[in-house]
């Protein structure tokens, strides 16, 4: 059997988000995102202009609950960073980690337009337990750089980063394709 279910307003037609599901929980997870409007990370006059990047760059959560097929806004006081969400290189990198019950989240903490990559600060790891439905900042060892492909290794209770590191040199994200080297992974 196939379900439809809509999403509420917010969502609709928001792009780069963050999801991931729980499947103990039986919820879904979404984070952040753009607005319809399709916020550019280009140094050109395409776009809009830098002074929106807060009202189109989201740093909301929501969850959906598959047993009463309901959405709800989360209200938090801690949260992560909206980070910088481009359909053009960097997505939301989202994924379950079974040992702890979390939901996983890699991130820029960037709160405004920083085009020079050499200025961004290093990528986060956030934790959502969808239990408690609160976010935690998580420090480990030796992340790479930037937030880069994800996955969760569920058998060596591992989280896996493909890339992020600082192998090469680049400042703005113009035509310049991603590093992934295995070499900068943890």
């Amino acid at each position: 059997q196939v379900f439809r279910r809509a999403l509420p307003i917010e969502l609709q037609r928001r792009r780069n988000y963050g999801a991931a599901v729980d499947p103990i929980h039986r919820k879904l997870v979404i984070f952040g995102g753009v607005s319809p409007t399709q916020w550019q990370y280009l140094k050109s006059d395409l776009g809009l202009p830098d002074s929106e990047f807060r009202n189109h760059v989201k740093k909301d959560t929501w969850m959906y609950r598959l047993e009463d097929d309901n959405w709800e806004k989360l209200p938090q006081t801690l949260q992560p960073p909206r980070g910088f969400p481009g359909s053009d290189f960097i997505k939301y990198m989202m994924v379950y980690e079974p040992r702890n019950g979390n939901i996983l989240l890699r991130v820029t903490p960037i709160e405004d337009v920083i085009y020079d990559r050499g200025q961004w600060p290093h990528a986060e790891t956030w934790a959502f337990n969808t239990y408690a439905q609160q976010w935690k900042k998580l420090i480990l060892d030796g992340e790479p750089r930037f937030p880069s492909l994800t996955t969760y290794d569920s058998e060596n209770h591992r989280l896996v980063i493909m890339g992020g590191g600082d192998d090469v040199v680049r400042k703005y994200s113009e035509g310049v394709p991603a590093n992934l080297q295995p070499a900068s992974s943890r």
